[in-house]
């Protein structure tokens, strides 16, 4: 993978790196990576991924890797400027696909829907169409869950996306699933892009609600889904924002300390200045 893909400012919040960009930039950055023909991995970072990664080693080095980091998490946003850089603007995995699909219509290009559930890609694929009727290079393949890391099931999916070489492979199984198998597979694979879009085809295909854009804008969507699926979420937003909140007071407080001692240090060498200047 080439590592100078992507030349934005990267910082780390709670230890996984997210990338100092807009969305006109990252649509811009992926156009140009087809049109160069560079592979690039395209992760979309949130609360969920940052308390995944603290306890699955393998997702947090698969981070380190990653060319693209597009933060899909209004706390991520708020808090970033605690890390060095306050970013811009929060990227939503589903706005960037949508995004995306009036791109690919307008250029021409090509879109493939791997996710785990044959009638959720039908209707994604199908209201993709009605909207960007131009949108006519577009494929999609299911494979359930416990099959995802299965070497010969995957080599069977991988064969036919590589029948149909699009320029954007989608992957809906949500974290860390669908990032490790893009992974383990982007360099067996006949396209150019690979992005991890977690609920994004369940929108696409209208089966589930999406926050209203103020609940979005407040950073409330997580209990909005909440709320629509409490015994399949309850864990994943109750325990996980509060593991969440610990890891980012710790860091604060590691932050603090480090400025802390750097004002110390500034302020013995101003005094050292002070008595060489009286001797």
């Amino acid at each position: 993978m080439d590592k100078q893909i992507v030349k934005f400012i990267r910082i780390k919040i709670c230890d996984l790196p997210v990338d100092y960009i807009t969305m006109d930039e990252a649509v811009e950055v992926i156009v140009n990576n087809i049109q160069s023909k560079r592979k690039t991995i395209i992760f979309t970072p949130n609360v969920d991924h940052i308390v995944k990664a603290k306890f699955d080693r393998e997702f947090k080095e698969i981070y380190s890797h990653v060319d693209l980091s597009l933060v899909d998490g209004m706390p991520l946003v708020w808090i970033s400027g605690i890390y060095g850089k306050k970013l811009p603007e929060r990227i939503n995995g589903t706005n960037l696909i949508i995004r995306l699909c009036k791109t690919i219509q307008e250029k021409n290009l090509s879109l493939f829907l791997l996710g785990p559930k044959e009638e959720i890609l039908k209707l994604a694929v199908g209201n993709i169409k009605k909207t960007y009727p131009g949108l006519d290079k577009i494929g999609y393949r299911s494979i359930p869950f416990e099959n995802l890391f299965n070497y010969e099931e995957s080599l069977k999916v991988i064969n036919e996306i590589n029948k149909f070489k699009p320029d954007i492979l989608l992957l809906g199984f949500g974290p860390p699933h669908q990032e490790k198998w893009i992974y383990r597979y982007y360099n067996f694979l006949d396209a150019y892009i690979f992005i991890g879009v977690g609920s994004t085809f369940d929108f696409l295909s209208k089966k589930k609600k999406r926050a209203p854009i103020w609940m979005q804008n407040l950073g409330l969507e997580w209990l909005f889904r909440l709320i629509q699926e409490p015994r399949r979420l309850w864990k994943r937003y109750i325990i996980g924002n509060t593991i969440f909140l610990f890891l980012l007071l710790k860091d604060a407080l590691i932050i603090f300390i480090k400025n802390l001692n750097i004002l110390n240090l500034q302020r013995c060498k101003l005094l050292s200045m002070k008595f060489r200047k009286k001797g």
